[in-house]
């Protein structure tokens, strides 16, 4: 059915004929005869690896807010996650799973910035790297952020769900060169170097290491 507006232009579609408006112009065109869904191989892994992202990202996104320089907004910060973690390998999550609230831990980017990454290293079941002083100022910060497992009986024996957490310390980076953490238990985790810059924060681009 078509409908005529006060102006004389028509809007609606007759048989396969699309008509609207734009621009205060009358446009005519003929309707689509089909639908092409864009179903590569690479789409089906990122539609299958988008579940567990999202899992990971909804239990990280309160930590994440000053993460990714490029983002002025939690939106923006959300969008940046999932555009970097899509480019990694796919980790699949079942829906069952995902609606249980539960994630597999991955290597995922969780910080985006200009201060230079920090050479993470796994040392036995600690998460560890060195310090090159000429990169750090005083008051600098260091965030371990931590997706670990916790036992869930209530889902099985066995059961373990994911949670997410940081502890942030200001290291005297002219006393101690080497940073080691207390060892830790299956999951993913990352220390980011964090320097607040008056009215922003700078951060290192790092992403989790699974232990």
């Amino acid at each position: 059915m078509v409908k005529i507006n006060k102006k004389g232009i028509l809007s609606g579609r007759i048989e396969g004929m699309v008509y609207r408006e734009y621009g205060g112009v009358q446009i005519i065109q003929s309707r689509p005869t089909g639908y092409r869904d864009a179903n590569s191989k690479r789409q089906q892994q990122q539609r299958k690896g988008m579940r567990n992202i999202l899992a990971a990202y909804g239990l990280m996104k309160y930590l994440l807010r000053e993460n990714f320089e490029e983002a002025s907004n939690p939106l923006a910060v959300y969008r940046r996650f999932i555009h970097y973690n899509l480019l990694i390998e796919h980790v699949e999550l079942s829906p069952e799973d995902y609606n249980c609230g539960l994630c597999v831990p991955a290597p995922y980017v969780i910080s985006s910035g200009c201060l230079p990454a920090l050479d993470l290293r796994v040392e036995g079941h600690s998460l560890a790297f060195d310090i090159d002083e000429k990169d750090w100022q005083r008051d600098d910060l260091i965030r371990l952020y931590q997706l670990r497992s916790i036992e869930t009986p209530e889902l099985g024996q066995g059961a373990c769900r994911l949670e997410a957490k940081c502890e942030e310390t200001v290291y005297d980076y002219t006393m101690e060169r080497h940073v080691v953490s207390a060892p830790l238990p299956h999951g993913a985790y990352a220390y980011v170097h964090l320097r607040h810059d008056g009215h922003r924060t700078l951060c290192s681009p790092q992403h989790f290491v699974v232990i």
